[in-house]
């Protein structure tokens, strides 16, 4: 393999957040982008970056307002708190649909249920990961999964260069659960 070639496997991340937008903008009006603050790692920073940027330009292709916070997703309960204090604080934005990495969700899921907020009739949220403890939410938490065991056993193949591949898109797929 060409050394100063750097071998890619996984998705495109703006691609991702459009896309999701795309299918939830069919459903809901005001849709809250919710950013994770999760890492200061550059490549972190960068992934969730695009995903938002393919948010905000199909948010603004159908003229709507851009609606986005940033939460604390290392602790899903408090990331919960945050983003439906959030919601209730912008009463004003109509907010029926949030977007946002999973563990997020998963807090959002279960804060929308303390307070009583129907899902997906009040609030939807779409998450992205599908992780297996995704299997413990309740109701089931609509996400993408981004086909992290592929990429990781494609990396792998790259590694040991069983893969001569320089790029391998793996893509992800869209789950439907009931939160919308």
């Amino acid at each position: 393999m060409d050394e100063d070639l750097l071998a890619q496997v996984g998705f495109s991340h703006y691609r991702l957040g459009y896309d999701i937008t795309d299918q939830m903008i069919k459903k809901y009006r005001n849709i809250l982008f919710v950013k994770s603050n999760y890492s200061s790692a550059k490549g972190d920073y960068i992934r969730g970056e695009k995903k938002f940027i393919g948010y905000r330009d199909r948010i603004l292709k159908e003229k709507r307002k851009m609606l986005c916070t940033t939460v604390n997703s290392l602790d899903f309960l408090e990331s919960g708190k945050e983003i439906i204090a959030y919601i209730n604080k912008n009463k004003k934005d109509k907010i029926d649909c949030i977007i946002c990495d999973e563990i997020c969700a998963l807090g959002a899921i279960y804060e929308a249920n303390q307070n009583k907020i129907k899902l997906p009739k009040d609030l939807a949220i779409a998450g992205i990961g599908n992780s297996q403890i995704v299997q413990l939410s309740f109701p089931k938490l609509t996400t993408v999964d981004i086909n992290a065991y592929q990429i990781g056993k494609k990396a792998i193949s790259q590694i040991f260069e069983f893969d001569n591949n320089i790029v391998t898109d793996t893509g992800y797929r869209f789950v439907k659960g009931e939160t919308a």
